[in-house]
C-alpha cells in the first residue's frame, strides 16, 4: 500500500517502538521523520541507539492518552503492541486521531486461533513470575518447539519454515509475559478502521508464527 517514495520526507509514528529496531534503516531509506512512543522504558534504549539520528525522537506515554498533536502524521505504524491494550479500541482511536487525511494508518494483531485460550490461561500465570523465570520458560518452550518442527520436518516429505531460536523466545516472551493480552478477527479490525474514518482498507499479510494478521487503511 506505500511505496519508496510515498514515505520520503514524511512523519512517521511507531506506536509501541520498544528498542527502535528498524528506525536506523527506515530513516536511512527514506528520509522519514519517526516518532517512537512506548509505555516501557525501552524508549531509552531506542534514543541510545539512535540518539545520532536527528530525524529519530521518542517519548514514553500510554498509548490511550499520546500527548502528540492530532492531524499531524502521514503514517501510522503499530506491529503487534494494541493487543497488549486493556482496551486496544482506545489505542487504535488515538493513533487515528493524529493521522492527517490521506494518511496511512497499518496495524497489526494476534488473530483468533484453536489453542489461544490454553495459552492465553498459561500467559496468566508466567506474567507473575520473576524475569529470569519468564525467560527460562521462554526459553524452554522454545527448544521444544524447534526440536518439534525439525522431527516433522525430517519425517515429512513437505518441508515447513522453521524460525531462529531467537524469533521464537521473542514471540514467547510476547505472547506469555504482557499483562494484557487479547485475539481479533479480521473482520473486527477492519470495523475499527471503516468507524473511524478510513477507506481502502486491505489485508497485508497473515503470518503464522506468531498467529496475526496486518491490515491497512487511509483516512478519510
Amino acid at each position: 500500500g506505500v511505496d519508496d517514495e510515498g514515505l520520503k520526507n514524511k512523519l512517521l509514528i511507531d506506536a509501541g517502538c520498544g528498542t527502535g529496531d528498524f528506525h536506523y534503516y527506515a530513516e536511512r531509506k527514506y528520509s522519514v521523520q519517526i516518532i517512537g512512543v512506548d509505555i516501557s522504558d525501552s524508549v531509552e534504549e531506542a534514543f541510545n541507539r539512535n540518539a545520532f539520528n536527528q530525524n529519530c525522537h521518542y517519548v514514553q506515554c500510554d498509548l490511550a492518552n499520546i500527548p502528540l498533536r492530532g492531524k499531524a502524521f502521514d503514517y501510522a505504524y503499530s506491529n503487534g503492541v494494541l493487543h497488549h491494550m486493556d482496551r486496544p479500541l482506545d489505542g487504535f482511536k488515538q493513533l487515528a486521531g493524529l493521522l492527517k487525511e490521506g494518511g496511512v494508518m497499518y496495524v497489526w494483531l494476534y488473530h483468533e486461533y484453536e489453542g489461544f485460550d490454553k495459552l492465553y490461561l498459561l500467559s496468566r500465570l508466567v506474567c507473575r513470575m520473576p524475569r529470569k523465570a519468564r525467560l527460562a520458560i521462554c526459553k524452554g518452550l522454545s527448544l521444544f518447539i524447534l526440536a518439534k518442527m525439525n522431527i516433522a520436518n525430517i519425517l515429512r516429505d513437505k518441508k515447513t519454515h522453521i524460525p531462529l531460536y531467537r524469533e521464537l523466545i521473542i514471540m514467547y516472551m510476547d505472547a506469555l509475559t504482557p499483562v494484557y493480552q487479547s485475539s481479533h478477527t479480521q473482520g473486527e479490525l477492519k470495523e475499527w478502521f471503516l468507524s473511524n474514518g478510513f477507506n481502502q482498507v486491505s489485508l497485508v499479510e497473515e503470518t503464522l508464527v506468531p498467529k496475526g494478521f496486518g491490515q491497512y487503511g487511509i483516512k478519510i
